[in-house]
Order: C-alpha cells, then structure tokens, then sequence
C-alpha cells in the first residue's frame, strides 16, 4: 500500500525488509519437508515388503509357501466335483481312486430363536469339552444391543479363549446359529446359564498371572503351575491359549478346570467404563471352579511372591445350572479303492466303509474333499502337472521383482540439487500437476545409498543364495537365479523349463529348500538360519525388519497399524520443526507489525508537517 503522506510504497518496502528473515522461515519448512518426503517413501517401501511377508509367507493365507500343502506337483480330475474333489500334496500318489461317500461328516448345532434367555446373565458356552464363560450382566436392559453386536461379542469371546466355534444369524430362517468349527461325532454343544453360581471358585485377572508361578490349593492339596516358561515371542492370543492349558493340564484330576471370563469394567458409581468412541472396557480374567457344587468345596490361589492376589474366591454351596444343547456332529463314512484294488480298512481292520470326523481325508499323499453323498463311486485321477505350483513362483518372482526393483530404484537415484521443496508462494504461481512433477523430482535421490533398506535388500538376496543344510538343491539348480541386467540388480529371472523339470523330479527337494525349518529346541541363530528353508529365512529377514513394532527401522520410521506410527524418530523431529517453524513465523509476524508501526509513525509526521506547510503557504499568499 503507498503512503499518502510520503509517497512510499510501504508493502513493498516491508516485504523487502522482510526477505532475510522469510528467507530463513522457507528454509526451515523445506527442510521439514525433505523429511516427510523422506518418510513417505520409506513407507512406501515398507508396503511393498509387507505385502511380500503377508501374501507369501503369512502361514495363515490359505496360498502361502511355507504350506507344504502348496508344492503339489500333481493334478486330480474328479467324474462329479459336486460330491467328491480332491488335491495332491507334494507326495501324492499318482493313479485311479474311487470314492463312495455314505455319510458327509457335520458339525455340532444349535439353534436360538433370539438371545433374550441370555441377556443380563452369565453364560458358559462349552464346544467338545473348551468352554469359556461370558457375563452378560451389563446388558441391563434386553433391547439395549443389536443380534448383531451380540454375535460379535460372543464370537469374539470363544476366539480369545480357543473355542473352535461361531454365532451366525440364518438368512433363511432367521435364527441365530450356534456351529462348531470342527466336524464329527466328537462335536458337542452346550450353553449353560447360571442362575446361582455359588460352587467353589477363585477369579484373578489374566493380566496379573501372565508369567507368573502359581499355588493353587483345592480342598487342602496344594498344585504349582509355573507360567514362567511360555516364550516370551508368541502372540497374546497364543499366550493366553497356552497358559489356560497349562493350568488345566496341572489341575486335572482334582475336581476343578480353570476358564476364562471377559468382564465389562464398572466405574465407582456402578455405570460402565467406556473408551473415547463409546465402546464398553473389558477385563479378561480366569475363573476357577470346582465342576460339582459340592458344599464347603474350596479353592484357593497365591501368586508368585504373594503381592499379587485373587480377586475374589468363595466357598462351594448349592448351585443352579439351566443348560441348553445343541445336535451333535455327525462321522462322514467313506470308502475309497485305489488304482490296485486295496480298499480303506473299517476301526475292525475289514476293508469297506471307514468312519471320519472330517470332510478332507487324506490318503496316499492325496486329500479327498467330500462334498456330498455319492449317487455312485466317483472316480478321481491323478497325473503329473507341475504348473499349478510353477504359477505360483512366477508370481512370487513378479512380485518379489516389483517390490525390490522398486526399492533399488530408489537406492540408485541421483540427487538433483537445482529441485528443493517449494515454498508456498512459488506454489501460488503453479498447477497441480506441476507442483506434483516437481515433487517427484525433489524426491529422488532422498534414499540413495540408505543403510537400512541396502540392509533389508541384502539379507534377502543371501537368503536365496546361502546353502541350505538337508538338501542339495538350490535356485539355481531350479532355474531361478539373479539378473545380470544392471537396470534389474537384485531382481530374479526363471528359466521355466528347468523350473517345470526340477519341479517335477524333485519335488520333496523343493519343498525342503522352500519351507524347511530348524529342528526343535535350536537357539543358536545362526544354526536356525542354516537349517531354514528360503522362504523360513525371508519370513524371519521381513518379520524383524518391517512386522514387528520392536524393529529399529519401524521405530526410525513409524508405520500404520502398528505402536511405531506416530512414535517414531522421523515423526519426533518434525514435531520438533514444526515447533520452531511455528515460532520463527511468529518472530516474523512481530517484526512485520513493528515495521509498520513505524511507517505509520512516520506517516502521521508527515501529515502534521504537510498541514503546517499547507497553514504557512497560505499565510504568505494573503
């Protein structure tokens, strides 16, 4: 804006005077966003390394290749899929099966037209004798939750305590459906309601146990269970698995089995304890009861040095059970006659019709899927083909070769000096897609050379080429080796047809230079490392460099969905700029003001001067 009085073009000359100080603001901000460049493209190569870890060697993923199941080498046809199917495994036995399926294996049911019997009480629901017990008492009012949000709940309930079983509601009918996991006669439903629980128990919460020595006294006999012994490494899931199976495995015999119980948390006034988005805090904790409420019954419990204590143990008394059960499961019986006329032997030792719990039998390295029950025998044929499983290490070398060759890339780029972040105001001026190309290229060369991703690349690449102990195989010798392409470094290349051969006269080779693990009880690192199959040795390089949040490359750089995200070395130093960014824009924010103030000052002098000049130029004209 120019100054009326003086004619100076004040904004002008603010901005100007500004410029050294701004100059430095613009620093600051492009040095922050080097670093968040910098953060994004460590992640970007963190999802590319993750998806390999998750879609090949996650043993959960039905197609992952450390499945043994995954290297078979063969194909079987079936004359009717609807009833019988079937899959070879890596030492299938080639030939003419038939089949004849009388009865198809099922799992327990039981069927509840809604959930308001259970609604307000505490339940146990028990399947094949691994029960958990859920209290419902919080649900005060029977209106007060969906069916929907009950079956997760109690879904979520038998999961955390290993019950092979799951609530669904019945598109159909409308009910809601109580089904085992497994299949077979051995499958049993019940869903107890205690309208009086007052057998013998203790109660202590899973959190104060966990790794602990334990005393339990039933009756006066005194029973250790030390917890101490489970692997610090396995999941919490697993963790609480193994311990209520140790506790259960010390107390048997003894008239009591231990469960677990998730508890809503209450607060002083007796309302529920919710979370920020509402949700109700639960509690895990594990019950101790005697099996019969047997009157002056007791249990008691000390644990480790006695600092920690049950919550609560009472004295058996009379008790009264309401219990519910469902249809058991049901044997498939099955008879299957090889290419030779050997037939499947009865529990008798007589060649016919055999009982089994499951639908998938497996016989001769050849897993029959049943279906349904047979009209008349099916035949299922087996032959060589080794394409299935060559597929699918094409794509793991698509995929591995994408992820990698990306990441060299990365590796690889020069650095372009004359391209730093943009400021807002050379932004003002530009197009989306100009800022995006020229953030692309301020981008390249952030990673060149980085330790940690040189490190990840060549622990992979050593995990292809290191010998493996218990074969004498390796990728080579299956075709798969290193591109000798510079613009390709560290990616595979397959020469299918050696592939297809090796696949096809090697195949128990295959699967242990692939899957092989170290033998049980190995601590030594280096030993397990020998001893691991290549995809062994790739699960352990991705699980500790990008899976798990104690790796040191996760806390350098912090990734979604895991405790590393928002706690992290990358993410405390911006914190830390944006703090200085912050005042260093409020340094320049007083420096602007106090300029102008000036400016102003001086532009009421002028005034007064002009009008004192304006009063004697009149004077002197009269």
């Amino acid at each position: 804006m120019t100054g009326l009085a003086t004619g100076m073009d004040t904004d002008a000359m603010v901005k100007q005077a500004m410029q050294a100080y701004q100059l430095k603001v613009d620093q600051a901000k492009q040095a922050r966003d080097l670093q968040v460049f910098k953060q994004t493209l460590y992640r970007d190569a963190i999802k590319d390394l993750r998806g390999i870890f998750t879609k090949y060697t996650d043993i959960s993923k039905p197609d992952s290749l450390l499945l043994t199941k995954n290297y078979g080498t063969s194909k079987f046809t079936s004359t009717n899929e609807g009833e019988v199917t079937a899959e070879g495994l890596p030492n299938a036995v080639l030939g003419n099966y038939k089949v004849e399926v009388q009865k198809v294996a099922t799992t327990a049911k039981l069927e509840l037209d809604n959930f308001d019997n259970i609604k307000g009480q505490k339940i146990t629901i028990n399947i094949s004798g691994k029960a958990v017990d859920v209290d419902l008492t919080d649900i005060e009012d029977g209106n007060n939750i969906s069916n929907s949000d009950m079956i997760k709940r109690l879904n979520n309930a038998m999961k955390a305590a290993g019950v092979a079983g799951k609530f669904s509601t019945s598109d159909i009918s409308g009910k809601i459906i109580l089904q085992s996991t497994n299949t077979g006669s051995d499958q049993k439903i019940e869903i107890s309601k205690f309208t009086n629980k007052e057998i013998a128990y203790t109660i202590a919460k899973y959190e104060d146990i966990k790794g602990e020595n334990l005393e339990f006294t039933v009756d006066g006999n005194i029973i250790s269970v030390d917890l101490s012994t489970i692997p610090s490494e396995v999941t919490d899931v697993e963790r609480k698995l193994v311990t209520l199976e140790k506790i259960n495995q010390a107390i048997k015999g003894s008239g009591v089995e231990a469960r677990y119980e998730e508890v809503a948390l209450k607060n002083e006034d007796g309302s529920l304890k919710k979370d920020e988005s509402g949700k109700v805090i639960t509690e895990t904790r594990i019950i101790t009861t005697s099996k019969e409420a047997v009157e002056g019954n007791s249990i008691t419990l000390k644990i480790g040095d006695g600092t920690k204590t049950a919550i609560e143990s009472k004295v058996g008394k009379n008790d009264t059970v309401s219990i519910v059960k469902g249809m058991d499961g049901t044997n498939a019986l099955v008879k299957i006659t090889d290419t030779y006329g050997n037939t499947t032997l009865d529990q008798n030792g007589v060649a016919g019709f055999n009982t089994y719990q499951s639908n998938e039998i497996t016989i001769d390295g050849v897993k029959f899927k049943i279906n349904d029950i047979t009209s008349s025998p099916v035949t299922i044929s087996g032959t060589t083909d080794t394409s299935k499983l060559a597929d699918k290490l094409k794509e793991f070398v698509k995929d591995y070769n994408e992820a990698i060759g990306k990441i060299t890339t990365k590796l690889n780029e020069k650095k372009d000096f004359n391209y730093k972040p943009l400021t807002q105001e050379q932004k003002s001026d530009m197009t989306e897609d100009q800022i995006k190309k020229w953030e692309d290229k301020v981008k390249q060369g952030l990673l060149k050379r980085d330790n940690d991703l040189t490190g990840i690349t060549s622990q992979l690449r050593s995990a292809f080429y290191d010998s493996i102990k218990g074969t004498n195989l390796n990728i080579k010798s299956l075709g798969i080796d290193f591109s000798n392409d510079v613009e390709k470094a560290g990616q595979l290349v397959i020469d299918e047809d050696k592939l297809s051969k090796a696949l096809a006269e090697n195949s128990e080779d295959v699967v242990k230079l692939f899957t092989q693990s170290a033998p049980s009880g190995t601590t030594d690192k280096k030993e397990i490392y020998n001893n691991s199959g290549i995809f062994q040795r790739i699960r352990t390089i991705l699980n500790d460099s990008v899976m798990t949040s104690a790796s040191p490359f996760l806390k350098k750089v912090g990734y979604e969905g895991t405790s590393t995200y928002s706690n992290n070395d990358i993410t405390n130093d911006l914190l830390k700029r944006e703090k200085q960014i912050s005042y260093m824009e409020s340094s320049l924010a007083d420096r602007e003001t106090r300029l102008y103030q000036k400016y102003a000052s001086l532009e009421t002098i002028m005034n007064k001067y002009n009008s004192q000049s304006a009063w004697l130029t009149q004077q002197f004209s009269s």
